[in-house]
């Protein structure tokens, strides 16, 4: 676990990675901006604007989307450049490679989540919320959950970086994630069913729901996580790096 973090350590000196968490920063900051400016149109101020804003962001998806696309382009890079490579002629087994695959999505994903309250520290001082404030109002339960909703995201990014490598690759995703948003929501709306809610990453979206989850959206989505965590494995352990 040491020689993981060291590595990634390694790469944040990297200023390809530093450029990459600056749009991010960019992104969720205007972002921000827009849910603070609805909040205060409902005359929320202070304490109760800060709750809100905190509500909306463990609740929305697109930080899942922008997350994905992140994982995506981060590890493709660092195949293409033979950065993996390097660590298995340096002795590292490929079962370890897999592990280490997940200790960078941790390690991304709390950097993601960083990135997302100091964009929304610095917008909320143009409303008078401060970072203080958005803490103390946090739903730490309903941030449990939106990590674990970007963490099963960003193994499904890890997989299509191991097995297809290439920037290139994050358009193919943002389109299947715009076609099955439309499809979910057309099909439902026209057959007045729930059923298309489990395809792939509409499951996932369910675990940051309001709803409990109830036992078959567990099982569909154990299932999924399962299965991409097992197709992530084979990949790494048959890929030609």
């Amino acid at each position: 676990m040491r020689n993981y973090l060291t590595f990634e350590s390694y790469l944040l000196k990297s200023w390809r990675t530093g450029i990459n968490f600056l749009v991010l920063f960019v992104l969720f900051f205007f972002l921000s901006l827009l849910q603070l400016w609805s909040g205060s149109n409902d005359h929320l101020v202070g304490n109760e604007l800060a709750q809100y804003i905190g509500s909306r962001a463990t609740s929305s998806t697109l930080p899942g989307l922008f997350f994905t696309l992140f994982v995506i382009q981060q590890v493709s890079l660092l195949n293409n450049t033979g950065y993996y490579r390097g660590l298995l002629v340096f002795g590292m087994s490929r079962f370890s490679l897999f592990i280490y695959g997940q200790v960078q999505i941790f390690f991304y994903l709390l950097l993601f989540l960083f990135t997302n309250f100091a964009a929304a520290s610095a917008a909320g001082m143009f409303f008078s919320v401060w970072p203080w404030q958005l803490m103390l109002h946090l739903n730490y339960n309903s941030l449990l959950v939106h990590g674990l909703f970007l963490f099963a995201l960003g193994n499904s990014g890890l997989l299509i970086s191991f097995y297809k490598p290439g920037n290139i690759m994050v358009l193919p995703f943002l389109f299947y994630w715009l076609i099955e948003s439309w499809l979910v929501g057309y099909t439902n709306k026209k057959l007045n069913t729930e059923l298309f809610d489990y395809a792939p990453l509409s499951s996932f979206k369910l675990i940051i729901g309001d709803a409990l989850l109830n036992t078959t959206a567990l099982i569909i989505i154990s299932i999924y996580m399962c299965c991409t965590l097992y197709l992530l494995q084979q990949t790494i352990l048959k890929k030609s790096f």
